[in-house]
């Protein structure tokens, strides 16, 4: 693995390890389950996302 993409995982895992907490809550926030409820879609027969009635 080229030094850049250490440096860059390296990176990353540290800035993960900073603020989990916040990153935590956003994974959470935009789960797609919380984004159906917040929007009120449903899925359709074909996995598409539509309205609820």
């Amino acid at each position: 693995m080229p030094v850049r993409a250490v440096v860059a995982v390296y990176d990353a895992i540290s800035y993960y390890l900073d603020h989990q907490e916040e990153i935590e809550v956003l994974i959470e926030q935009n789960r797609l389950e919380r984004v159906m409820e917040k929007h009120r879609l449903e899925l359709g027969e074909k996995g598409q996302l539509i309205p609820k009635k």
